[in-house]
């Protein structure tokens, strides 16, 4: 049998010195979900907990939003909801966007965005 090692190297092993340690797949089922990294992300003087998913090029970040924040995030977006004279962009995401709009936040919140630049960190 050829086995590859943890450092990457090839090497030949008799079937007698091989024991399986765990049942196989042809076909494994791999989930992000077993990658999961549970921490802490500070802004300003706040922690708040977050959970990351790495992906090859990628990844999924999951962040408590502060309730202060949060409430005005969500009168900004009502707000630019519910102006008419507002920018979307759900003509040009085809199949993406069914019903409602893609808003354009063209002032975002000082808070939010740092919240975005500490999740990037």
């Amino acid at each position: 049998w050829k086995v590859r090692l943890c450092t990457g190297e090839m090497r030949s092993v008799l079937s007698a010195n091989l024991e399986l340690i765990d049942e196989t797949r042809e076909e494994p089922e791999i989930s992000t979900f077993g990658c999961e990294i549970i921490g802490r992300t500070r802004l300003g003087r706040q922690d708040l907990s977050s959970n990351i998913w790495p992906m090859i090029h990628s990844g999924i970040i999951r962040v408590r939003v502060p309730e202060r924040l949060l409430t005005r995030l969500n009168a900004q977006f009502s707000s630019l909801h519910n102006d008419r004279d507002c920018p979307s962009h759900a003509l040009f995401l085809v199949g993406e966007v069914k019903e409602g709009k893609q808003l354009t936040i063209r002032n975002p919140d000082p808070e939010y965005v740092d919240l975005l630049v500490a999740c990037a960190r």
